[in-house]
C-alpha cells in the first residue's frame, strides 16, 4: 500500500477519473468550478501531496535548485536563502540545501548527491578546504547551471555573483586611521580562501595609501572562528607598543578580540578600536556595539537564483559573466574614540 493519497484515491472515492481529478488540481479550463471544489475539498480532507518527482518525471526538469554551502551563520544563511527565494517562489522553483562544513569531501558527497536529485541548477560557495572547482566539471558535462557566489571557486566556467572584498576591507582600516589609529593589526581569514585574501589586500592597500609601514608582526591568521581568534589577539597585545586599532576578518573574530581586550581592562575603543566584517545581526547589541562592514548578503542571493534561472531557461547560451557587489562601512561604537568620516 502506497505511503501516501494517491489522485487514483481521490477519483475513487468521487467516481471521477484519475486525469479529471488531475486537470481539477491544476485548475484546468475544462474541468468545472463545482468539480473543482469538490476534488480540492476532498484532496485538503486527505492530506494529498504533490508528487514532485512524478512530475519531474513527465516535464523533464525536476524544479530544484541546489545550494552547496559551508557552515554560516544562522544570520548569513536566513538572509540568504531569504534573497534566493524571493525568485524561486515567483518561478515556482523549490531549493534544497547542502552544508559542508570546513570539509571538502563533504562537499564533494553533497555535490553528488545534489547530480543524484536531477537539480536543475547549483548555487554553490567553496568550504575553507576546496583546492579549486574540479569536482564541478561533471555540471558542465552535464550543461547542469552552476553560479558560484560570495567565496571565489577559482574558475572563469561559471557566473559568479561576490563581494569587493577589498574595498569593504580598505574602508574599514580607513576609517581606524580617520578615528587616530597608527598601529593598526589586522586578524586575517586562511589565506587559502580568496574573499580573506581580498580583505588583507584592502587592509596593506589602506596602510599605503595614509603612509603607515605595513609590519608583519601586526597580522595574524584565524579561521575565521572566535576561539581562534582568541588565541591570535592574545599574541597581539603581548606587543608592545600594542596596536591600537584591529580590523578583523569578520564579526566573529572581531568578537573575540573584544572579549579578550576587555578581559585584561582594557577599553574598547579607547585603547583599542575594533571593526569587523559582515554586520550579523548580534554585532549591534554588543557592549560597545560593533563596528563593521555590511554584507549585502540578500542582494547576492537574488541574484545568484536569477543568474541561474536565466542559464536555465536560456539553456546555456549565455555569456558567463561575473558580478561583483558593494558592501557598507557600519561604523558603530567598538571604533568612535574620535571624530571619524562617514562613508556611504
Amino acid at each position: 500500500m502506497s505511503k501516501y493519497v494517491r489522485i487514483i484515491d481521490i477519483a475513487k472515492k468521487l467516481d471521477l477519473a484519475p486525469s479529471s481529478v488531475s486537470r481539477a488540481l491544476d485548475d484546468h479550463y475544462s474541468i468545472s468550478p463545482k468539480t473543482k471544489k469538490k476534488v480540492n475539498e476532498l484532496a485538503h480532507k486527505l492530506g494529498y501531496q504533490r508528487n514532485l518527482h512524478a512530475i519531474s518525471m513527465k516535464s523533464k526538469k525536476s524544479s530544484l535548485i541546489g545550494l552547496l554551502l559551508p557552515d554560516f551563520t544562522s544570520y548569513f544563511l536566513y538572509s540568504l536563502i531569504k534573497g534566493i527565494n524571493n525568485v524561486l517562489e515567483t518561478n515556482k522553483y523549490n531549493l534544497v540545501v547542502m552544508q559542508s562544513g570546513s570539509n571538502h569531501n563533504t562537499e564533494v558527497v553533497n555535490l553528488q548527491r545534489l547530480y543524484a536529485m536531477r537539480v536543475d541548477g547549483i548555487l554553490y560557495s567553496p568550504t575553507i578546504e576546496t583546492p579549486n572547482a574540479a569536482h564541478l566539471e561533471s555540471s558542465l558535462v552535464n550543461n547542469v547551471p552552476v553560479v558560484n557566489f560570495d567565496r571565489d571557486c577559482g574558475s572563469d566556467d561559471f557566473f559568479k555573483v561576490l563581494v569587493d572584498d577589498e574595498y569593504g576591507a580598505f574602508c574599514a582600516v580607513q576609517h581606524l586611521v580617520d578615528v587616530g589609529c597608527r598601529r593598526i593589526a589586522h586578524i586575517s581569514g586562511p589565506k587559502t580562501v580568496k574573499n580573506a585574501q581580498n580583505r588583507s589586500n584592502g587592509y596593506k592597500r589602506a596602510l599605503m595609501a595614509n603612509g603607515i609601514e605595513f609590519l608583519d608582526e601586526l597580522v595574524v591568521e584565524s579561521d575565521f572562528s572566535i576561539d581562534n581568534s582568541i588565541h591570535h589577539i592574545k599574541k597581539l597585545l603581548e606587543l608592545d607598543p600594542k596596536p591600537d586599532g584591529i580590523f578583523a576578518v569578520n564579526d566573529a573574530t572581531a568578537l573575540g578580540c573584544m572579549s579578550v581586550i576587555k578581559g585584561i581592562g582594557l577599553d574598547i575603543p579607547n585603547d583599542i578600536a575594533v571593526i569587523g566584517y559582515d554586520d550579523e545581526t548580534y554585532s549591534q547589541y554588543l557592549n560597545p556595539s560593533l563596528s563593521t562592514v555590511k554584507h549585502p548578503i540578500f542582494d547576492m542571493g537574488e541574484l545568484s537564483a536569477q543568474l541561474c534561472l536565466d542559464q536555465i531557461n536560456n539553456k546555456g547560451l549565455l555569456a558567463v559573466e561575473k558580478t561583483v557587489l558593494k558592501p557598507k562601512l557600519i561604523v558603530r561604537q567598538s571604533s568612535k574614540k574620535r571624530p571619524y568620516l562617514h562613508y556611504a
